[in-house]
């Protein structure tokens, strides 16, 4: 089997049923707190009419998302194992997604700011810090050091990156497309529950599809950078038994 065929089959397998049964409760109490203002809604008969309701959601579902995020990426990262370099063969342990949930949530914070000042910043960030959280992961470093990492690991490779990262949002906005498309063409659709279905497909296709594109770009730039260390090393080594 391929690694794109073994990365697929776990994420079929593994990570969507793991993503449905965590986050789709979260979806469905969303969307009941969005359908709060509609008379006679289930909404208003659970007491979802409180604002500070659907923040505490919308804060619980960034929690579970960016843990989800970090475990999919441990999940990813194992099955790629056998072309990580050694350097990044350290245990997956909690403390893993631990650092991984931490360095997600700054650079979620850090490109939200780079966009809210100029735009430019926020790609920049976007783009170099792409594979800090399996950085994060894979190499047990906290946000920082992970951050700085993955720009080392991205440099010269801002374009590339670019047109992966323009890649996905186009699928995003195509996936979107389709899922208002079925919203209204299937019975139902426009239900809370048909709804907080489809959002929750939603999340299972953008969250591993970006999550494995992301760890394999992880993989695909640390090997590349081995080759580098390791010329480095022979030729320091050459100076040291000759200095002439």
């Amino acid at each position: 089997m391929s690694l794109a065929s073994s990365v697929f089959a776990v994420a079929a397998i593994v990570v969507a049923p793991v993503v449905i049964l965590a986050h789709g409760p979260l979806n469905l109490l969303w969307e009941l707190s969005r359908a709060v203002h509609k008379p006679g809604s289930p909404s208003a008969l659970l007491g979802f009419g409180d604002p500070g309701v659907g923040l505490i959601i919308a804060v619980l579902k960034f929690v579970v998302g960016i843990v989800l995020v970090c475990w999919m990426s441990k999940v990813f990262i194992h099955e790629m194992k056998e072309r990580l370099p050694e350097s990044s063969g350290k245990p997956l342990d909690s403390y893993s997604i631990a650092a991984g949930c931490l360095t997600g949530t700054v650079y979620v914070i850090a490109v939200m700011l780079g966009f809210a000042l100029l735009i430019v910043p926020g790609v920049v960030v976007l783009v170099r810090g792409a594979v800090c959280i399996p950085v994060s992961i894979a190499e047990r470093r906290g946000p920082i050091a992970a951050l700085r990492r993955s720009w080392e690991l991205t440099e010269g490779w801002h374009w590339p990156i670019q047109g992966v990262v323009a890649l996905l949002i186009l699928m995003g906005a195509g996936t979107i497309a389709v899922l208002v498309g079925l919203l209204v063409w299937i019975p139902g659709g426009t239900t809370v529950l048909g709804k907080s279905i489809l959002l929750t497909v939603a999340n299972v296709v953008g969250w591993s599809t970006i999550t494995a594109v992301e760890s394999a770009m992880y993989v695909r730039l640390a090997f590349k950078e081995e080759p580098r260390r390791s010329s480095a090393a022979l030729g320091n080594a050459a100076c040291v038994r000759d200095p002439l």
